[in-house]
């Protein structure tokens, strides 16, 4: 606390030893707590400056002079006491909450915007900027309480890992915040600037010293945490920056499982020197570590590797060597020295680590490096023996397990060599790496003749081994599926005989034995292998085999032996059988072939190779068979087919194509002789086909053997039906069926066959879908990975998709028996005759389920065994709710007819046997749809049985707001109480209307409808004969006499003596039995029935006989005239309350407001106002006090007149009348009293009777403390001729006071001084410049307030009397008129339909509040009423008038608004989800001003939305009408009133709101409808007054996604239209000011052929802020776009779009950010294109040139950034560092050049020294070369030598002059026969 100045913060702290206290509400004390959340965790007491009723702390800066004191105390206050009060009781307490103390900061809403009103924003900065440096955090890892200005927070909260892991630093000042917002909090306001970024991580880790830190020196977790850790440093990095970053970070994971070792940046070494080492015989790695030793000075690497060529270091010098990533065989290569790599299989849990260590990004520049292939030689020669360096061959044990290197060690060697091929020329002829069967290890060359001998038999090994051949190590490439690249036998030979011929010459050039020296047998094994085994030799080998005698041909005499020098020799492909000679034989007549006979493929190769033509099988059926197979007997015809099928599996493999030849030939014949396609028939040995298909449909009997039946099914013989063909056949019967010209005898035949059909699919179900019987077989893991490896996924997806589809088309096509006739007497029918006896899957369902969609589905004829089926076909698919409930719709429905024709059979049975039929299956129906769940099950169900009769009595079906679960009464057959048997469906009659019980207004409803049936006003005849009536009504009236509170406002009905009913005020029950039934009085009277007692006749109406008698002669006043006169008036003393009253109602139009709203509520359709000001007569008045009210007076007049119950409920002005009137919303409720403010007498005539009231007992006669007022019947009278001055001033607007009046006319004299002077309700005149502001501001008003008016159409004023006017008649002042509304947007024409739907229709035969309720209930949101209306107001004063035109939506809401309102605790508050939305649309047939919205409950309410639409609500309001009922801090009653409005403006307003915007996109224009969306105002103030219409945006703009409301332009099809916000891209249009870029935006898309929605910043800032998800035409999406669509859009990008566009995308990007445009295709090139900005480590892109460049590169224009464009911000872009670090674009540098000179100069000249050269090609021109040697050499002094240097041995570009004189280009060389010389 602060003394002085009074102010204080107080804390709830925990009690000792119990938990921390959850922090309170925070409220503002003044001394006292006020009602006043602050939102801190603290409670705030000051001395604060209040409102006036306490409840609000003065706060604005929209005032002066002592109201901005007040409001500059408060924050004074608060900033100078209360916010360091607070920091002291802070740094007070936290120690003394070590678990909690973060509850007592203020922090943030989440998302970090400030969530405080402003004065406690103030408090808030206040106390940040004072405890910045006070120790109020805690630090865990450190142990120390810390300021927040030093501490060290989470940059991610949620990042567990990385909190761990830092917690075990302890030098670390690390908070760990319990509090989200709190972080969250300090963060946003910079109370807290360190967070654990990943470049605080790296910079905290790289300063340690060498020792491992603490975090990182547990090895049980080290190598986790040093992964994480690495991944959380490199996050933020770009592979632009080379990861330099890392610098000694101590995160490189070793192979041995132990180490960890530090990145660091590697010196650059020149290429040009490594090459030059390299070449010298050096290896790589070596060269580099020694070149970095020593900085880069090639004469000390050179001296110290000649010191240490055969070394191979141990380790890695930090700073000198780089350490290996790799896996697999280099891994087990490196595996003596696992501290020297990272081993990839560590890194397979880390997949961003492996790309990050395999990166080029990393490894130029930091000491990681993959083992590339020309490292190879290091890694050989540090693992090989020291003593083989240097030799061709050493010996070594294959067998000895000890042996080093070892068998595996050769063998991962070996796997590492061919998985990278290009190692080869690294190691060929310098290591011993080539182990031999034989013991000898050689070098990698063709002279060692060593072969690869796997796949040679023994007996040629042995052959060429003695020939001294070396066979390589069994097993060598055995290890993982290695697969050996062609580049090793460039050095080892080949397992084949070409390669046995060279091996053995390699050998014999060795001094090998050679063939002389070989035995017979061995040769006769080579000859064999040498002609046998290979499928081809070159040249030089079958020069060998050539003098061969081998060939044999066939001829007249049989086989013979021949050379192959002779001419037309052919032979088959395969050897011939018996029977191809038998085809020889048969075809000899039209052969012209000799064949040659062989004995295998080799032999067939060698033929081949000597030119002779070789006929395959498939070439001689189709070249010569096929062609004449028609002109063949049928047995030659057989037999060569026969052979043709026999030897079919070896045509076909491999060759498809030529099965499906065959397949489709007619070769195969048929039962009727002819040739048909094998593919077209099928299997005879299938009895079930046999039955279904022709004969014709299989082959001949020939054919039918079992050995060719088989492989004519390989060519698609169908040998079963499949699902193809069931489809055709299907196909077939549907095609059939529907043929109009089909004969009955071929329609039955064709139903027969769908029977057949139908039978067979249910017994081979198994077949045709297997997938539906899972196999109970177990298979094996073997076949499970064969299966993994080797099947088609591509195949298999196909054939699935087309399986799926044969299935859709058998499930759609008509072929399916079904019944034509109704199966079952009273099932429900709608199957004519005519209809077809097929129909499809879909469309028809099985006999068991006939009786629940037999009105929408066709009943299958035949029985259906195999469940698998149904479930194929859909018939075990549940049905649809909708379905299930149109099959209940249609019982119910037909039940009428049935029952009347059993009635005309005079039928009882057949009526019982019916009923029995539908009670036996409603319980199934009313079962499944008790199971509907969702929501929308629900109202589509409720939607199918809307207003249907569909709940099962026994013995009838009734509608379901009919009936309840118990009933006091047995009122059937007007009201039906459930059976018991289905009482177990609760949940589902329960959501459909049916209640637990019948309420009053039920019983009242049934008194009632007996009363119009009597009178011959019901629907129909009588339901109940007249003792039953009789009886039912006199329950009733006993029953409902107990529940006396509900009958206040109720009509109730009540049968006499003879059973008819009257209303119970109008009868009397008999309490005087000894009067005689005859007198006079007692024949006036309507008794009641006797059965009736008096005590229920009280109760519910029924008047006493005596009292009756005695108050027709008590009540009379006497005025002496003959005139009939009776008390009437308040019974309470009322001026007091009356005065309460009107302080709360504010004087002004809002009184007439209250007074058209009564008349609206009684049905008027005209009101009109006449302000009086003329004197009346003074001298007859009915009492001489009555004359101070002769004065001037406001009339009001409507054309409805008063009831009965009317006059009843003015007398109770002020208490609640409405109950049960459910469609008034101000009929004489409590705001009727406002007209107090004018008068203290206020009367009304209204039919017979003149009414005046007197409060204060002083001025009207008679007027007592129990009746303050007079009521007066006038008609008949002669008041008027007897008290001429009183009556007159109310003969106005056709009342003569004489006659009937059929209308309603007030008269509120005004208040003058003298009468306020006596006044106990106001001392407030109204006087004529009052009454002149009433009048002008109403005429403000008028034409509103007509909007929403169920009943009244026109409002006129007028005035009399005053100056000028004293005897002239009334004026008409000014009018407001509704024109004739018209029905737009597909609404109910009717504008009374929301109000009917409440009534019921009927003015007759109104709902019952219960009725209603469960009407409302059981009706779907869709099917409750809706109007859209044109509303013209017509306004006129004077001469002139105004035409408004609205457009106004009504309806009834649904969804919580609905669920709020049936609730029958709610009931009695009387809620409807009424609602109404207006737009103003023009006036005067132009563009309509701007309105600012207003809130109406019917009529306009002094609350302004601050939208620009009108809505209008059944809200609740307060007591005054002035203000809706909202708030967060009730309960109870209170509580569910602002619930419930909050849900009417969610559920009722918003949708219709939305309605608004859909139905006004077809009457105006775009732009105006724009206008019609709610956002802030231009200056960024929050316009919506309250959070109640903050509620109607967030509820429009979050369902707005699914309304057509968005105009959108462009797109693919170029049209416009209205489209949803999804499917377009939004365009945030400006105000067209300087830097406003929408509408060239809106151009390049539309363009692009982009669909393109333009809407307001201001409502694209609301669909943000409401999280509205949408394409946003930002940067950063159209980023993206260009990124995904680049290659589409690049291409047809106009120029001045492009660059327009790569300008407006970089507008939010800084320049480390411009990496971001990787992808996207708006580079600029000089050709005039664009080209994609690709990611900055891509080898080749595009360059950024200076004007020579650009001179030089003019042919090349696709190969240079056009930074000259018209675009001085792009062209700043393209040369921005960010563009050229972060991208592929790069400045052009010399040695880059060179590379392009290839592009640049003609291809002709690639590769020559020298070319002819006139100086006039088209690129190469004097000029250029010129120009090029001007750039080369360079315009500075410098290093002009090493700059030709890299143009050495280049392009032929130097020009000289030949010696013949001729002008030749040659190549620039160090060796060259150049000669300079100068040339004037």
């Amino acid at each position: 606390r602060r003394g002085g100045m009074g102010s204080g913060v107080a804390a709830r702290l925990p009690s000792p030893g119990t938990a921390t206290p959850s922090p309170p509400s925070g409220l503002a004390y003044c001394f006292l707590p006020l009602p006043v959340k602050t939102g801190l965790p603290v409670h705030v007491n000051g001395y604060f400056e209040l409102s006036a009723n306490r409840r609000d702390v003065w706060w604005g800066d929209d005032m002066a002079g002592d109201g901005r004191a007040r409001a500059e105390w408060n924050g004074a206050l608060v900033r100078d006491i209360a916010a360091p009060s607070y920091a002291r009781l802070v740094g007070k307490c936290v120690k003394r909450l070590p678990e909690g103390y973060e509850s007592l900061f203020p922090c943030d809403e989440k998302g970090g915007e400030r969530s405080f009103s402003p004065l406690w924003e103030v408090l808030i900065s206040a106390f940040y900027l004072r405890v910045r440096d006070d120790p109020v955090l805690f630090s865990a890892p450190s142990g120390a309480w810390l300021a927040p200005s030093r501490a060290v927070a989470l940059s991610d909260p949620d990042d567990s890992e990385l909190a761990a892991i830092l917690s075990k630093e302890g030098e670390l000042p690390l908070v760990v915040f319990r509090s989200a917002d709190l972080r969250s909090t300090l963060l946003k306001r910079g109370v807290v600037t360190h967070t654990t970024t990943p470049s605080f991580v790296r910079s905290y880790y790289a300063s340690e010293p060498p020792h491992l830190p603490p975090s990182l020196s547990d090895p049980s977790d080290a190598f986790k945490s040093a992964k994480f850790l690495l991944l959380y440093c490199i996050s933020d990095l770009s592979p632009s920056s080379g990861y330099r970053e890392l610098h000694n970070l101590p995160f490189v994971t070793l192979a041995d499982g132990r180490t960890l070792g530090r990145f660091s940046v590697l010196p650059a070494a020149s290429p040009e020197h490594v090459i030059q080492l390299t070449s010298m015989g050096f290896t790589t790695l070596l060269s580099l570590h020694a070149l970095r030793k020593f900085s880069g000075n090639l004469d000390s690497a050179i001296e110290w590797l000649f010191d240490h060529r055969y070394e191979a270091s141990s380790s890695v010098v930090h700073g000198l060597d780089p350490y290996f990533v790799c896996g697999g065989a280099a891994a087990e290569i490196l595996s003596t020295s696992p501290h020297m790599y990272v081993d990839e299989e560590s890194l397979e849990d880390a997949p961003v680590l492996s790309k990050l260590y395999k990166s080029s990004s990393l490894q130029q520049v930091m000491n990681v490096t993959s083992l590339t292939p020309e490292m190879l030689g290091d890694v050989v020669n540090r693992a090989i023996p020291p003593d083989w360096r240097g030799e061709e061959e050493v010996e070594w044990d294959c067998n000895d397990a000890g042996a080093s290197p070892s068998r595996e060690w050769f063998s991962s060697l070996w796997s590492y060599i061919c998985s990278n091929p290009a190692s080869i020329p690294h190691v060929a002829e310098q290591y011993c790496l080539v182990p031999t069967n034989e013991g000898i290890v050689t070098n990698l060359s063709r002279g060692s003749s060593t072969i690869s001998a796997a796949l040679l038999s023994a007996p040629v090994i042995d052959a060429v081994t003695s020939l001294g051949v070396r066979t390589l190590l069994t097993g060598l490439f055995d290890k993982g599926g290695m697969k050996v690249p062609s580049e090793i036998f460039s050095y080892v030979f080949e397992p084949t005989p070409e390669s046995v011929i060279f091996a053995i010459d390699a050998a014999s050039r060795r001094g090998q034995q050679n063939w002389a020296t070989m035995t017979p047998e061995k040769k006769e094994v080579l000859y064999d292998y040498l002609v046998t085994s290979a499928p081809k030799l070159p040249v030089a080998a079958t020069r060998v085999l050539a003098s061969f005698p081998i060939f044999q041909v066939y001829s007249s005499e049989g086989l013979c032996f021949s050379d192959l020098t002779g001419g037309g020799i052919c032979t088959l492909s395969a050897p011939p059988t018996a029977s191809d000679v038998e085809v020889f034989s048969a075809m000899a007549s039209i052969s012209k072939f000799c064949f040659v006979q062989y004995s295998n493929v080799v032999d067939l190769a060698v033929l081949k190779l000597l030119n002779v033509e070789v006929l395959h099988p498939r070439e001689f059926y189709t070249r010569v068979l096929f062609p004449n197979i028609g002109r063949l007997d049928e047995e030659v015809v057989e037999g060569a087919v026969s052979q043709l099928l026999t030897s079919l599996p070896g045509l076909i493999h491999g060759f498809e194509d030529f099965k499906h030849v065959v397949s489709e030939t007619e070769c195969i014949l048929t039962s009727n002789g002819r040739l048909e396609r094998p593919c077209k028939l099928f299997d005879p040995e299938n009895y079930q086909l046999t039955v279904l298909l022709d004969d014709s449909a299989f082959p001949s009997q020939f054919f039918r053997k079992p050995g060719l039946l088989l492989p004519l099914r390989s060519l698609g013989l169908l040998s079963s039906l499949t699902l193809d063909a069931v489809v055709e056949i299907a196909k077939r019967i549907e095609a059939e069926a529907f043929d109009a010209s089909q004969m009955p005898a071929e329609a039955d035949a064709t139903a027969k066959r769908s029977e057949e059909l139908l039978s067979f699919l249910d017994k081979n179900t198994p077949t045709f879908f297997p997938e539906l019987f899972p196999s109970t077989k177990k298979t094996s893991m073997f076949s499970k990975l064969s299966n993994a490896i080797f099947e088609d996924g591509a195949k298999k997806k196909a054939d699935a998709e087309a399986r799926a589809c044969h299935i859709e088309t058998l499930k759609s096509t008509a072929w399916v028996p079904v019944h034509v006739a109704s199966p079952s007497r009273f099932l429900p029918w709608s199957v004519d005759e005519g209809e077809t006896k097929v129909a499809s899957p879909t469309k028809s369902k099985t006999l068991d389920k006939m009786w629940l969609c037999s009105a929408t589905y066709r009943l299958v004829n035949g029985e259906v065994h195999t469940p698998e089926l149904k479930t194929v076909l859909g018939w075990n698919d549940e049905l649809p709710m909708k379905d299930i409930a149109l099959q209940l719709k249609r019982m119910a429905e037909s039940f009428g007819g049935m029952r009347t024709a059993t009635e005309r059979t005079d039928g009882s049975g057949d009526f019982n046997q019916l009923c029995q039929s539908i009670s036996s299956e409603i319980p199934r129906i009313y079962h499944i749809l008790n199971r509907t769940t969702t929501s929308y099950e629900v109202e589509s169900v409720k939607s199918t049985l809307h207003s249907t009769p569909w709940l099962w009595m026994g013995d009838s079906f009734v509608q379901s707001d009919h009936a309840a679960f118990s009933s006091s009464i047995n009122a059937s057959p007007y009201l039906f109480t459930v059976p018991p048997d289905l009482a177990c469906f609760s949940t589902l009659l329960k959501n459909f209307g049916v209640r637990d019980k019948f309420g009053t207004s039920d019983f009242c409803q049934v008194l009632r409808r007996v009363h119009l049936e009597q009178g011959g006003r019901g629907d129909g005849e009588a339901l109940l004969p007249a003792h039953g009536v009789t009886e039912l009504t006199v329950a009733i009236c006993q029953f409902i006499s107990d529940d006396v509170m509900k009958l206040t406002d109720m009509e109730i009905y009540a049968p006499d003596a003879a059973g008819r009913l009257h209303v119970t005020t109008s009868m009397v029950y008999d309490d005087a039995p000894w009067l005689s039934k005859n007198s006079q009085a007692q024949k006036d009277q309507v008794f009641v029935h006797p059965k009736i007692s008096s005590d229920v006749g009280d109760k519910i109406g029924v008047k006493s006989l005596r009292q009756t008698l005695v108050t027709t002669n008590s009540e009379s006043l006497d005025f002496g005239v003959g005139a009939e006169a009776e008390a009437f008036g308040q019974a309470e003393s009322l001026t007091r309350r009356l005065r309460n009253i009107i302080e709360m109602y504010p004087e002004g139009p809002s009184i007439l407001s209250e007074l058209i709203q009564n008349a609206d509520d009684s049905g008027a359709t005209a009101v009109k106002v006449l302000i009086s000001m003329k004197e009346n007569g003074t001298s007859s008045l009915l009492g001489p006090k009555m004359s101070s009210w002769q004065g001037p007076a406001i009339y009001v007049y409507n054309n409805s007149t008063f009831s009965d119950r009317d006059f009843i409920n003015l007398s109770r002005i002020g208490q609640a009348s409405k109950l049960e009137k459910l469609v008034t919303t101000g009929r004489f409720g409590l705001g009727f009293n406002a007209v107090f403010h004018w008068t203290d007498v206020p009367s009304f005539v209204s039919g017979d009777y003149l009414v005046m009231f007197d409060p204060h007992e002083r001025y009207v006669p008679g007027a007592t403390s129990t009746s303050r007022g007079i009521k007066i019947k006038f008609k008949g009278s002669d008041l008027l001729d007897q008290f001429p001055d009183q009556f007159e001033p109310y003969m106005k607007f056709g009342c003569d006071m004489k006659n009937r009046f059929k209308g309603t006319l007030f008269r509120f004299p005004l208040r003058t001084s003298v009468t306020a002077a006596d006044s106990e309700i106001s001392k407030t005149t109204f006087d004529e410049a009052a009454v002149r502001e009433l009048v002008g501001t109403f005429e403000e008003k008028v034409s509103k307030m007509l909007l929403f008016l169920r009943n009244v159409r026109e409002v006129q004023v007028y005035a009399e009397g005053g100056d000028g006017m004293k005897d002239a008649p009334p004026k008409m002042l000014y009018s407001a008129e509704v024109g004739e509304r018209k029905a737009v947007g597909g609404g109910k024409e009717n504008w009374s339909a929301v109000s009917d739907f409440i009534t019921g229709g009927s003015a007759l035969q109104p709902l019952s509040k219960e009725a209603f309720y469960s009407k409302l209930s059981a009706t779907p949101a869709d099917s409750l009423p809706s109007t859209c209306h044109l509303v013209p107001i017509v306004f006129k004063s004077g001469s002139a008038a105004t035409e408004d035109v609205h457009l106004v939506l009504v309806s009834l809401g649904g969804g919580e608004a609905k669920r709020i309102s049936c609730d029958e605790g709610n009931r009695h508050m009387k809620l409807l989800p009424w609602s109404g939305v207006s737009a103003h649309l023009s006036r005067n047939n132009n563009v309509a001003p701007p309105q600012r919205g207003t809130a109406f409950c019917f009529l306009p309410l002094p609350v302004e939305t601050g939208l620009p639409v009108m809505v209008n609500g059944y809200f609740e309001l307060s007591a005054n009408r002035r203000d809706i009922w909202l708030g967060n801090d009730m309960t109870g009653e209170g509580r569910v009133r602002s619930d419930w409005n909050a849900a009417l403006i969610r559920d009722a307003i918003a949708p219709l709101y939305l309605r608004l915007l859909e139905v006004a996109r077809g009457i105006v224009e775009k732009d105006e409808l724009a206008k019609l969306w709610p956002v802030k105002s231009k200056d960024e103030s929050d316009v919506f007054s309250s959070a109640i219409w903050t509620m109607v945006t967030e509820s429009v703009y979050s369902r707005c996604l699914a309304s057509k409301v968005f105009w959108g332009v462009g797109g693919s099809d170029g049209k416009e239209g209205w489209v949803r916000l999804q499917e377009a891209v939004v365009v945030a249009k400006g105000e067209g000011g300087k830097g406003d870029v929408s509408g060239r935006l809106i151009e390049v898309l539309m363009r692009q052929r982009v669909k393109v929605v333009t809407l307001d910043e201001r409502v694209v800032e609301m669909l943000e802020l409401h999280k509205v998800v949408f394409d946003k035409a930002s940067p950063r999406f159209l980023r993206n776009f260009y990124k995904s669509r680049g290659a589409e859009v690049g291409e047809n990008l106009r120029r001045v779009d492009g660059l327009f566009m790569l300008e407006y995308i970089c507008i939010d990007l800084t320049e480390d950010e411009r990496a971001e445009l990787v992808g996207v295709r708006l580079l600029p090139l000089l050709d005039g294109t664009f080209g994609f900005f690709g990611p900055a480590d891509e080898s080749f892109g595009a360059v950024v040139v200076d004007d020579v460049q650009k001179t030089l590169l003019k042919s090349v224009p696709e190969l240079v950034v056009d930074v000259w464009t018209e675009n001085e911000q792009v062209n700043r872009i393209l040369t921005s560092q960010g563009i050229l670090r972060g991208t592929n674009v790069k400045k052009l540098e010399l040695e880059a050049f060179r590379p392009l000179l290839g592009r640049v100069i003609s291809a002709n000249w690639q590769g020559l020294r020298e070319v002819t050269w006139n100086g006039d090609d088209s690129v190469v021109t004097e000029e250029w070369v010129s120009l090029f040697w001007s750039y080369v050499c360079g315009s500075e002094a410098g290093d002009v030598v090493g700059r030709l240097g890299m143009f050495v041995e280049g392009l032929p570009l130097l020009p000289c002059l030949a010696g013949d004189g001729s002008r030749v280009l040659v190549s620039l060389s160090v060796d060259g026969s150049v000669i300079g010389c100068d040339v004037d």
